[in-house]
């Protein structure tokens, strides 16, 4: 969560962070020293909850991830319109993404009331506005993995299907880390922690009146086929026991695998990612663990030559004495 002007850090604070559900002006002055008066006008957003721990195994610790906090506190002139307030609160349960912030400041920059007509819905909309209510991920270019909409159903994690998932997963993963093998372990499916097949909203159409514009005939609908069917899997890899989680997408026609947005890494890595400086990598990586069996005399020239061999690099060397 951060405070314009003010930085609260409040990953490592689970157990205060339910202050904030109902009393936030209480979290502030615990954490940077000044009341919720004091701070300058007056946004306070978040980039995302709690992404890693044992919390982000449960289901609340998947919305942490993907729910960020965001307070907006107006000027009382600046409110004095009540459709600007009405749409406000209304907007406090709908859908809404960064590009609507974005959307929300240029609004407020060239601001000339606002729209009374339907809004056209786009990727990003201005809070000003009320955001519709049939609104979804799709809408708001939302990707599956990172969209709160979807109905989740357990699979068992020893499905054929799953296992193949989880493979594909770790296979993904181990081809953005194939340049840095020379220094870092590849990875192996370890085990399967949870699988979900991945239900979008979809619309239906709810018919309230008709009339008989059909005589006579019989009118037949055909099921509705999905060629693709998403899959969100965690799983733990060897070595290092990393906990991922990930959205895959399987195309029943061409019996191919995509990823759908990124690879969440939900435990910590610690310093198992000291071989690699890539800040996108260091999810995955788990430096070189090198054991020598030497007799004493040969420890220093053997560590030189990994010196030279791993160029210089982060590299742990278990060397064990023989005498």
């Amino acid at each position: 969560m951060v405070v314009f002007g003010n930085e609260i850090n409040a990953i490592d604070l689970l157990g205060y962070n339910k202050v904030a559900d109902n009393t936030f002006p209480n979290i502030v002055p615990m954490t940077v020293g000044k009341s919720a008066n004091q701070l300058p006008r007056n946004k306070s957003l978040s980039d995302h909850g709690m992404r890693f721990g044992k919390i982000r195994e449960t289901f609340v610790g998947k919305l942490e991830e993907r729910l960020p906090l965001m307070l907006i506190v107006f000027p009382p002139w600046f409110l004095k319109s009540i459709q600007i307030l009405r749409n406000l609160r209304i907007n406090a349960r709908r859908l809404t993404t960064p590009f609507d912030i974005f959307a929300t400041l240029e609004h407020i920059l060239d601001f000339n009331g606002i729209d009374k007509k339907e809004v056209i819905k786009k990727r990003s909309m201005s809070l000003l506005n009320e955001i519709p209510e049939d609104r979804t991920c799709v809408d708001a270019d939302i990707l599956p993995h990172w969209c709160t909409c979807s109905k989740l159903k357990t699979l068992d994690i020893q499905n054929k299907t799953v296992i193949n998932v989880g493979h594909t997963i770790v296979s993904l993963i181990n081809q953005d880390l194939k340049d840095s093998f020379d220094v870092c372990e590849p990875l192996y499916l370890k085990s399967i922690k949870h699988a979900l097949l991945v239900i979008p909203f979809e619309k239906r159409l709810r018919i309230k009146n008709t009339r008989q514009h059909v005589i006579d005939r019989k009118v037949t609908n055909g099921d509705h086929v999905k060629s693709c069917i998403d899959y969100q899997i965690t799983v733990q890899t060897k070595p290092g026991d990393a906990v991922f989680e990930a959205t895959l997408r399987f195309d029943q026609k061409g019996k191919t695998y995509d990823l759908i947005g990124d690879f969440s890494r939900i435990n910590k890595y610690g310093n198992q990612s000291h071989c690699i400086e890539d800040i996108h990598l260091k999810n995955f990586v788990l430096k070189y663990s090198i054991k020598f069996y030497i007799k004493r005399s040969s420890v220093l020239s053997e560590c030189q030559k990994v010196k030279q061999r791993m160029k210089n690099r982060k590299v742990v060397c278990s060397i064990i004495i023989i005498d």
